[in-house]
């Protein structure tokens, strides 16, 4: 039995294409339609496996550098006090795991989802009690955040088709490439 999802995943692809696909009566159009979605997108999880950790990893790099500016904006204001602790908890479980050499994979994915979570309640605390200059600060930053992080989840994909123009968004390697020194 066959473990790595890479060999895996070239396997089910190359069983879809000589077996399966030849198989499909061709006159019924929507069973050939759908296995060659099917072939699609195993090609497509094919080349993310071996990414999917490292993008995860930038993603946290990122969040915990956001988390670090909204931290910092959030002191200049009295009214964020109570989830600046509690935010600076998360900053630091997240710097924890951002610099653990050996963490799981599962508890990078957990950490990226808290950070978000933690994100996000800044963002709403921010909108309801802060300073409306904070508010601002903290709106931009996030903003740019959301920009990188959407390019990059553009550049994961990009190979599913949905791209009106895929040459001209960059490629998920050059993107986590530039900012693996983060």
């Amino acid at each position: 039995m066959q473990l790595r999802t890479d060999v895996q995943l070239k396997s089910m692809s190359k069983a879809m294409l000589d077996v399966v696909i030849p198989a499909i009566d061709p006159s019924n159009s929507l069973a050939v339609e759908q296995a060659q979605l099917v072939l699609g997108m195993l090609r497509l999880m094919q080349h993310q496996a071996p990414l999917q950790y490292q993008f995860d990893r930038d993603e946290l790099a990122r969040s915990v550098a956001l988390m670090s500016k909204l931290h910092s904006l959030a002191s200049q204001d009295a009214s964020l006090a109570t989830l600046r602790c509690q935010f600076q908890t998360q900053l630091n479980d997240a710097n924890v795991a951002l610099e653990g050499s050996r963490i799981d994979p599962a508890e990078l994915c957990d950490t990226v989802r808290d950070c978000r979570y933690m994100i996000g309640a800044m963002v709403r605390e921010a909108g309801q009690t802060a300073a409306p200059e904070t508010t601002l600060r903290i709106e931009q930053a996030v903003l740019e955040y959301s920009k990188q992080q959407l390019l990059r989840d553009r550049a994961l994909v990009v190979l599913q088709g949905w791209e009106p123009e895929p040459d001209a968004v960059p490629s998920i390697e050059s993107l986590l490439a530039s900012s693996a020194q983060i």
